[in-house]
C-alpha cells in the first residue's frame, strides 16, 4: 500500500468513526441520556463483575484520571459504582446500569444497522479487525 494509500485510509477511517460516534450519540442520548463513550464503558464492564481503574483505563486507551472524569457522572446517575483507593479502585455495573446496558446494545444494533448494508459488515469488520 502507498504511503498516500495508507494516509488516504487513516483519514477515512477517522471520519467514519466521528460519523459513528455522532449517530450513537444521538441516538443514545435522546433515549437513554447516555453516549457512545459511555456505552463503550458500560459493554467493557459487562464482562467482569469487577474490573481495575487502571487496567479499564488501558482497555479504553485512556488514562486513569481520564477515565475517572467519565465514571464519576456514571455513577452520579446510578450506573455504576466503584470502591477502593485510587490506586486499586475497582468499577462495577449496577442493576440500573445492567438494565441501561442491555437496552443500549438494541440502539446501538438497531442504528449501526441503520449505517451499514449487511453485505458491507464482513468486509468491514475484517479489515478494522486487522487493527486491533
Amino acid at each position: 500500500m502507498s504511503s498516500s494509500t495508507a494516509a488516504d485510509l487513516s483519514l477515512a477511517l477517522y471520519f467514519a468513526n466521528a460519523r459513528i460516534h455522532q449517530v450513537l450519540d444521538e441516538a443514545l442520548s435522546i433515549r437513554l441520556g447516555i453516549n457512545f463513550d459511555d456505552y463503550v464503558l458500560l459493554q467493557s464492564l459487562a464482562d467482569e463483575s469487577d474490573m481495575e481503574l487502571v487496567r479499564l483505563a488501558t482497555y479504553l486507551g485512556n488514562t486513569r484520571m481520564g477515565l475517572l472524569n467519565k465514571i464519576r457522572p456514571l455513577e452520579k446517575i446510578g450506573l455504576l459504582v466503584s470502591a477502593g483507593n485510587v490506586s486499586q479502585r475497582q468499577v462495577r455495573l449496577t442493576p440500573a446500569g445492567q438494565r441501561t446496558l442491555n437496552t443500549a446494545q438494541q440502539i446501538v444494533a438497531d442504528d449501526s444497522n441503520g449505517m451499514f448494508g449487511d453485505e458491507d459488515l464482513g468486509g468491514v469488520l475484517e479489515l478494522v479487525e486487522k487493527l486491533n
